[in-house]
């Protein structure tokens, strides 16, 4: 049997955080060449979104061409049983019918100027063995130190979701008061100025300078190469065929160029 005739124009984000489904919801919807696309994400029985509800999805990943995974360190504990269920369904047809994209944070003492970048190195032959990604995509918008990580895990889930890093915080001339605002605001598709290009390309370039105040004040010593992050090919990492790629910065081209390889 041809197994990739069972694969179908189909897209499944697992994650527990609404806050970032919604955003590549959006994403890809707002793409035209990603319109015809049927997003499968997690749906919550109750406000806030379980494992449970997660796993609920993961059959679909059978007949999806692209799986997205949340493996920051705050939701991968909760959610390993179920992608490991997720491997086993497809396994065989990774990077042949299907492609998987992960999208995660940093170790806690990344940028660390005696580590860098290279601390991306045991995560990603980690990610490579359990789910052979074809790409990964580090937040910022996620990514806390040590000492935040540890206030951060004692309060209620779903708040967690909507903070933001103290780092990416001072980065904004102005205090912004939750993750989702943020996202929404950069991705432009609130109604007023959906299917704006220009407005989609001024949003684009402020993310990239804002990225950037952020590297300048937070990652001093690995400018170069977190800047290169933001490119479509992504920054490399010594050792490793997978780069480290910014989020959400070509993130709906690499959906997109996915989805074609995974119909040859």
């Amino acid at each position: 049997m041809n197994r990739r005739a069972k694969r179908e124009n189909k897209i499944c984000v697992l994650s527990m955080d609404h806050v970032l489904i919604e955003d590549i919801q959006h994403r890809i919807k707002d793409d035209p060449r990603l319109a015809s696309v049927n997003v499968v994400v997690p749906q919550a029985a109750n406000e806030a979104i379980t494992p449970q509800d997660v796993l609920q999805i993961t059959k679909e990943t059978i007949s999806a061409r692209v799986i997205i995974l949340d493996v920051r360190s705050f939701t991968l504990p909760r959610l390993q049983e179920y992608y490991n269920r997720v491997s086993g369904y497809n396994r065989w047809d990774f990077n042949r019918s299907c492609y998987t994209m992960v999208i995660g944070d940093g170790a806690p003492e990344f940028p660390a100027a005696d580590v860098g970048v290279d601390s991306f190195r045991k995560a990603f032959a980690q990610f490579r063995t359990d789910y052979s990604p074809a790409a990964f995509y580090f937040d910022p918008f996620v990514h806390f130190k040590r000492n935040e990580r540890m206030e951060l895990y004692s309060q209620n889930t779903e708040e967690c979701f909507e903070k933001i890093p103290a780092g990416m915080g001072k980065a904004f001339k102005e205090p912004v008061s939750s993750l989702s605002k943020v996202r929404s605001y950069f991705r432009a598709s609130t109604p007023n100025v959906r299917g704006s290009s220009g407005v989609k390309h001024a949003r684009q370039e402020k993310l990239k300078r804002v990225m950037a105040r952020m590297i300048r004040d937070e990652f001093p010593s690995q400018k170069t190469d977190l800047l290169a992050a933001m490119s479509k090919d992504g920054c490399p990492v010594d050792g490793e065929t997978l780069r480290l790629n910014f989020y959400p910065f070509f993130f709906e081209e690499w959906i997109y160029n996915l989805m074609v390889k995974a119909r040859a």
